[in-house]
């Protein structure tokens, strides 16, 4: 009797590892009622146990396999990053969204950034209900500006909005009420932590079959090496590619700046695209008013060029004519000349 029981105590030593191993790939909220073998709901299909990064891929994907959608219902996912501080990635973002709007398509504006830190704090005229988030991540912020639908993170009332509390995709596209033809995304943060440090929620939006990310940045030395540094971390990750540059300012760069490019980097620069730097947005930043007609006539050919269907011959005489209202009682320079 003493060696049976003693033979039964080790076999339970023996299982108890394999329980706990098996157990740790459990989905949040699975009890296990039985000591009996793992069902496939329990440990979530096909996937794997254990995911090292749960918002996006380190290892490169192969050709053959084609990416994911983001999420129904967004149509063209665009994420603006900035290459470093300072580039305008919030103008360009607004400048894309005001021009799709422009062009008839129904437009999504999403700000991932802090409330207290965003470039787009004050271009809503409308502020509506917050969609409440998890114990853990910011809820969602529904605002409206004229006639484009805008999601922000909704402010806290302690602290900044850190990145890893910003909500994930799904908390975003909650409660859409409409199909988008175009979703702009203004994705707070650096651009080379964004694809090569800690992961992040926000990073998701770097995947999709239908997501063209931008990279914004000044024609400077200083913006080049940025550049080559975020080309060479999107180059080792499962994300869509770059597909346009945006240089704010300058039209043209320094010769001894390109010199030193690598091929990668000049062939996104030979077909990029340039967007004039506003002197009244320096000055009063983004606001209510639309985004000047000379920075949505450029935003139309960076739409055109990461593929949305836009009418570019119509749409730039329409901006020509258009004369664009100053808020706050301010004026813009053309409108104190006149």
């Amino acid at each position: 009797m003493a060696l049976a029981a003693r033979e039964q105590q080790d076999r339970k030593s023996l299982r108890a590892p394999a329980l706990l191993s098996a157990t740790a790939g459990l989905h949040p909220g699975v009890v296990r009622s039985s000591t009996g073998p793992l069902s496939p709901a329990e440990i979530g299909g096909n996937q794997p146990l254990v995911q090292a990064n749960p918002y996006i891929k380190v290892q490169k994907e192969s050709l053959g396999t084609p990416r994911q959608p983001v999420a129904p219902g967004l149509g063209h996912v665009i994420p603006v990053l900035a290459a470093h501080a300072g580039a305008g990635a919030s103008t360009c973002a607004l400048a894309l969204a005001d021009a799709a709007d422009t062009a008839g398509l129904r437009v999504l504006l999403i700000d991932t950034a802090d409330p207290a830190r965003s470039g787009l704090s004050y271009s809503c005229d409308v502020e509506g209900s917050v969609l409440v988030g998890s114990s853990s991540r910011r809820g969602v912020q529904l605002s409206r500006r004229r006639s484009i639908d805008v999601r922000r993170v909704a402010a806290g009332l302690s602290g900044l909005c850190l990145p890893d509390a910003v909500p994930d995709v799904s908390a975003w596209r909650e409660a859409l009420a409409v199909a988008y033809d175009v979703t702009v995304v203004d994705l707070a943060g650096d651009a080379w932590q964004m694809w090569a440090g800690t992961p992040t929620p926000a990073a998701a939006w770097l995947i999709g079959a239908s997501t063209t990310p931008v990279v914004v940045l000044r024609a400077t030395r200083r913006g080049l090496t940025q550049l080559e540094g975020v080309l060479a971390a999107a180059a080792a990750t499962a994300t869509a590619p770059v597909k346009a540059l945006v240089s704010v300012g300058a039209a043209t760069w320094p010769a001894e700046v390109l010199a030193v490019a690598s091929t990668q980097a000049c062939r996104l620069l030979d077909s990029g695209f340039n967007m004039p730097w506003d002197g009244d947005l320096e000055r009063y930043g983004l606001t209510t008013a639309p985004s000047p007609p000379a920075l949505q006539a450029a935003a139309l050919h960076v739409l055109a060029g990461v593929g949305v269907p836009v009418d570019l011959g119509k749409s730039d005489d329409q901006q020509r004519h258009r004369r664009l209202p100053w808020p706050r009682g301010l004026q813009s320079n053309s409108e104190r000349q006149r």
